[in-house]
């Protein structure tokens, strides 16, 4: 990234864990941070002028760590739709509303965490807002007032609430589909497994008592003693590579029952569930 002419002048700083984030007056976001003892400043205006990383790569993570413990009370947040030059079209229809805006950490806990992020919003006359769109709105430029908005109407706040429980509903349902599924998959690869060892197997003992046929067969027209009791060294030959095949099989169906069980448990151990819910920011919304 080049340099950018940062002007002196600017917004309040929010500082966290290291990491400082502020906005200049001419529109800038600068960030100041900490890696390896070495002190950096990023500064950029639009996506083009940024540097994107992953979410896993460690400087993301630190800045979402960093975002994450910031407070952030209500505040209004006018989102420029028409200057944008953008075509969305499940943004149209809000043209020219407002209303408000919450977005919410839904963390489920099992064998492990997983974080949701869940919005809820309404227009201000109620007309309730779909994911889809809250999640586009932020990829709109926007302003914050330095205005306070007004109390959120307990109407509107009620029905926000009740929309984050219906979206936590559907996340639970979804955990439990994906369940579902992960038990069937894998519990139809362990019967597969074991239906082809199977096969494999009683495909091999056939042939070994085919071959014990033969031999016994070889050595009773044997014509020599000699002869008859290589046959018959044959035949105990077979008859314990038989019962080698025959244990195998044993020992293979114990190890797919024991896997059974542990997916079994593992399942059973995912219904277990802890549930908490974070509210991340609640805003007054309007789309110009």
């Amino acid at each position: 990234m080049g340099k950018q002419n940062i002007k002196h002048r600017v917004l309040p700083r929010q500082e966290s864990s290291g990491i400082a984030v502020r906005q200049t007056v001419d529109g800038y976001w600068q960030v100041d941070f900490q890696r390896e003892g070495r002190r950096y400043r990023k500064a950029f205006k639009n996506v083009e002028d940024a540097n994107l990383y992953r979410i896993g790569h460690p400087l993301a993570q630190r800045i979402i760590q960093a975002c994450k413990a910031l407070a952030c009370p209500p505040a209004d947040v006018r989102f420029a739709y028409t200057a944008s030059g953008k075509n969305i079209a499940i943004l149209q229809p809000l043209l020219g509303n407002s209303g408000w805006l919450t977005l919410a950490k839904f963390t489920v806990t099992a064998l492990d965490a997983e974080d949701w992020l869940l919005f809820a919003a309404a227009c201000d006359d109620g007309t309730p807002l779909d994911p889809d769109q809250c999640q586009r709105l932020f990829s709109l430029p926007a302003e914050e007032s330095p205005q306070l908005p007004l109390p959120e109407p307990p109407a509107l706040r009620a029905q926000q609430d009740a929309q984050l429980a219906q979206h936590q509903a559907q996340v639970l349902v979804r955990l439990t589909q994906k369940n579902t599924n992960l038990f069937e998959s894998e519990m139809a690869k362990l019967e597969g497994w074991a239906s082809d060892l199977k096969e494999s197997l009683e495909h091999e003992l056939k042939d070994i008592d085919r071959e014990i046929k033969e031999a016994r067969r070889e050595a009773q027209i044997a014509p020599s003693l000699e002869l008859k009791l290589d046959q018959h060294r044959r035949i105990k030959d077979l008859e314990k590579r038989r019962a080698e095949k025959r244990r195998g099989l044993f020992e293979a169906q114990d190890a797919i029952d024991s896997r059974k069980e542990t997916l079994i448990n593992q399942i059973q151990a995912r219904l277990h569930q802890f549930t908490t819910n974070h509210e991340i920011f609640r805003i007054h919304w309007t789309l110009a």
